[in-house]
């Protein structure tokens, strides 16, 4: 037999959750990447409580505001099985980041 069980240690309610493939981190600095007029400017965070997928934000973001969530780089040679229509390029095995509005 087995058992699963979760034992809560703590609760917050209207708080700021981001998923924490977003935070990123520089010596002992965390901090985002926050979409600005289409473009991405590094944004220095203050985490709080977090689990297995999400991470409160205690100080540096609001409500509303556009986090880029992960990038991708990849570089790859394009041979005429991997050319398109004109439409790019198909990189087998790279999926693409995404943006994650910030909400309650």
């Amino acid at each position: 037999m087995s058992v699963t069980a979760n034992i809560i240690t703590d609760i917050r309610q209207d708080v700021v959750i981001i998923p924490n493939t977003a935070i990123k981190q520089r010596d002992d600095t965390n901090y985002v990447e926050v979409v600005i007029s289409g473009t991405s400017q590094q944004r220095i965070i203050q985490l709080g409580l977090t689990d297995d997928t999400n991470t409160e934000v205690i100080s540096g973001l609001t409500e509303g505001e556009t986090i880029i969530t992960q990038t991708v780089t990849a570089a790859t040679t394009t041979t005429n099985n991997q050319r398109t229509n004109g439409t790019g390029v198909m990189i087998p095995g790279v999926t693409g980041g995404g943006n994650f509005q910030i909400g309650r």
